[in-house]
């Protein structure tokens, strides 16, 4: 299958590529990984709703499923440490807990943050670019090309930015009237089955840059 580049070629001027092992070269490997344990996962998920009358099968389905997100979320660390970035996955990984835990407050009428939350301060950091070509790359190697996600909107509010979305119509119906839309996966800054940094996984998050 061949798999688009494009979106990892101006990273920003020292060119951080999801695609690079640690002596600089292209290296397929790791991105297809996550990629075959993102699949797993979204197969491990279908099982568990299967096995919830049966606590035991239940317990090993989610001991398999955070298996598959420790392997994913290893694989992000090791693609920022081969392109030089092991001192900013950390700082990474707090911006997006920090954004889970509440992104902020908007303005009613302009729709934007009316105090900056760090996730969109350092939206253009090689950290967060890096971060998000890991996960765009990951999808595209799973095959996916776009994903249909919701948001509960209060009226008069308009998302603009970075905003968060979820991949299910009941948790967006939580926070207000639903919209739905089918986005590029070069739209998704993280996604809540590829990052163990989400607070709240029943919210099935999905950061988009609007």
């Amino acid at each position: 299958m061949r798999v688009n580049l494009s979106f990892s070629l101006n990273l920003n001027s020292k060119g951080y590529n999801p695609y690079r092992d640690s002596k600089g070269r292209f290296d397929r490997g790791p991105i297809k990984a996550a990629a075959s344990s993102y699949n797993k996962i979204l197969k491990l998920q279908e099982d568990l709703f299967w096995a919830q009358m049966n606590p035991q099968t239940a317990k090993i389905v989610k001991e398999q499923m955070a298996y598959e997100s420790r392997r994913i979320s290893n694989i992000y660390k090791n693609v920022f440490k081969s392109n030089g970035l092991s001192a900013e996955y950390s700082k990474q990984r707090f911006r997006l807990n920090e954004w889970s835990r509440g992104n902020g407050y908007r303005d009613s009428k302009t729709g934007l943050y009316k105090q900056t939350p760090a996730l969109e301060k350092f939206k253009d950091s090689p950290a967060q670019k890096l971060h998000s070509a890991i996960t765009q790359s990951i999808l595209k190697e799973a095959g996916v090309k776009e994903i249909i996600v919701y948001r509960g909107e209060r009226e008069g509010l308009k998302a603009k930015g970075l905003t968060s979305f979820t991949d299910h119509p009941d948790v967006a119906q939580s926070f207000g009237n639903v919209k739905k839309k089918t986005i590029s996966v070069d739209k998704i800054v993280a996604h809540h089955l590829l990052d163990s940094n989400f607070r709240y996984k029943s919210e099935n998050e999905v950061i988009l840059d609007l």
